[in-house]
């Protein structure tokens, strides 16, 4: 079986406080009001235009829920679910994340019912919130001092813990991200930092799902533009699950896109296209490796498979489809193609898809104005 370090794991926690540049320190506040200010400074930072109601409303209905409870410093309680929520904004997650997160503990320490929150936030919310409280009194730790000498009782308690970790991370990930933003920094608390036996993980939950939390990992860390790191992840969520076709396919994507490894995207992606023979997804990557391999012809041949199976719904697909035929010389219709794309990046993104940056936009219009195709 294979096995990954405790280090590993921890280094996945430490993004979420001290371990990134991406994420700032949370700084001390006497008051509520202006650490509020600063989680929606935050939220405005990365959607200016974001409806923040229903983040205002669960601010509010926090800060009634907690009136009068103080943590053991004195300092108000409502900071706290605050701070987690500043946190989520930090990691430029959905106005439901940050809700939840300033809702986190009102189940559990308020009067405030299950019944009311769902009438009040919806189920979206009730969910997250729900998956956090059942998680709060977890404990994870391997401070056995001897690995020969395992309670069985404690071993079977820290399985059973992950186990509904796990469980809640395949149900939404959101909830886990709530989780990690709720424990405190361990250069702030004082507390160890988490330690999670590789061994206990893998019987807990099994291989797949380490896989596919290692796979999640990836795509985080790329959207943070933590390259290095996503392609460690990906490399984990492969050694658990060799064919984990979403993490193959995000990892030789990337690496096409950087102009990296082109074999050995090649090699990943084409496994993807034999496993799912009709995705337009995996065979627009397939094509873009081989057009980035200057293997034009055969790079038609998959980018038209992509484009009959909803690929042409797609801005980035319709793009690289122009490219292609661009270089199979076919440049009216490339242009075609282009300006096709064009047309859709002014559309709402398609379910899992992000929105054109203006710099691929940029590019995209240069081909058009110029007749011509432009690497980027």
């Amino acid at each position: 079986m294979a096995d990954i370090s405790t280090e590993e794991l921890e280094r996945i926690e430490r993004e979420y406080h001290s371990g990134s540049d991406n994420i700032k320190p949370i700084q001390e506040f006497s008051k509520p009001e202006d650490l509020y200010d600063e989680l929606i400074a935050s939220i405005r930072k990365y959607h200016p235009s974001t409806d923040i109601t229903l983040i205002e409303k669960a601010y509010h209905v926090a800060f009634e829920a907690h009136k009068g409870q103080v943590r053991k410093s004195g300092e108000a309680y409502i900071i706290h679910p605050l701070c987690v929520a500043i946190i989520l904004a930090e990691l430029e997650l959905d106005k439901e994340t940050i809700a939840a997160g300033l809702l986190h503990d009102v189940l559990e320490d308020t009067v405030m019912t299950e019944e009311q929150m769902r009438e009040e936030f919806g189920d979206e919310v009730l969910l997250l919130v729900d998956g956090v409280t059942k998680l709060q009194h977890l404990h994870l730790t391997d401070n056995i001092k001897n690995p020969k000498d395992k309670n069985a009782d404690r071993l079977e308690m820290q399985a059973e813990n992950l186990r509904k970790m796990f469980l809640a991370m395949a149900k939404d990930i959101r909830v886990i991200m709530i989780k990690l933003a709720d424990r405190p920094s361990p250069a702030n608390s004082g507390r160890e930092p988490i330690h999670i036996p590789c061994d206990i993980v893998i019987v807990a939950i099994g291989q797949d799902i380490v896989s596919d939390f290692y796979a999640i990992m990836g795509d985080l860390y790329h959207i943070k533009k933590m390259n290095v790191e996503a392609y460690a992840a990906y490399d984990s969520a492969l050694v658990y699950k060799e064919n984990n076709i979403g993490a193959l396919n995000n990892y030789a994507y990337y690496l096409s896109v950087e102009r990296k490894n082109l074999d050995k995207a090649e090699e990943m992606s084409y496994r993807t296209v034999k496993a799912e023979p009709t995705n337009g997804t995996y065979l627009d990557t397939y094509a873009w490796i081989l057009f980035e391999k200057g293997k034009y012809v055969e790079a038609k041949i998959y980018i038209d498979q992509a484009m009959q199976n909803d690929g042409s719904k797609s801005s980035v697909v319709v793009e690289h489809c122009g490219d292609i035929y661009y270089m199979n010389g076919d440049r009216e219709k490339a242009l075609e193609y282009w300006q096709q794309a064009e047309k859709l990046s002014k559309e709402p993104p398609q379910e899992g898809s992000e929105e054109r940056s203006e710099k691929e936009l940029n590019l995209l219009r240069k081909k058009i104005v110029q007749k011509k195709y432009f690497a980027e």
